[in-house]
């Protein structure tokens, strides 16, 4: 197995890159039943791969990745969007803060971007719910002026 990160050579059971020290979560690892191939020719290809070494056609996104990847990249930009959302709409931006949080948590083990999508739910809840408590608090001393 190849390490995600630094694509360096790894044992298949490593937690941790020993190259570039990277943790390796088991969703970057690809299942057993879980191959991936080339639309095309439906020749198997690795995870690392930009074209099929078969018939050479540049290969999607869809193709390059396991679902546990493209799960991870979801709760990736549900946490992008709430934090983004949630400066101007902050009901917004609490929901989907909220959300990418326990997606996060929930798929955690399957793809360390679902970690990270957790970590940035987490932030992105922070600054919103700050913020709507310092307009209050400004709305307040607005009132007893």
């Amino acid at each position: 197995m190849n390490c995600p990160h630094c694509h360096n050579e790894i044992s298949d059971s490593s937690t941790f890159c020993p190259n570039c020290g990277q943790r390796i979560s088991s969703g970057d690892r690809l299942p057993e039943d879980e191959t991936l191939h080339c639309k095309s020719c439906n020749h198997e290809i690795s995870q690392l791969t930009e074209r099929c070494p078969e018939c050479h056609r540049k290969l999607t996104f869809s193709e390059r990745h396991t679902k546990a990847e493209k799960l991870g990249y979801r709760d990736l930009m549900i946490a992008a969007f709430g934090t983004s959302f949630g400066l101007i709409f902050p009901l917004l931006g609490i929901v989907l803060n909220v959300t990418a949080i326990v997606i996060g948590y929930l798929d955690k083990e399957k793809d360390s971007k679902s970690y990270e999508a957790f970590i940035i739910g987490i932030i992105g809840l922070s600054m919103v719910v700050f913020l709507e408590v310092f307009q209050i608090f400004q709305m307040m001393q607005n009132l007893y002026k």
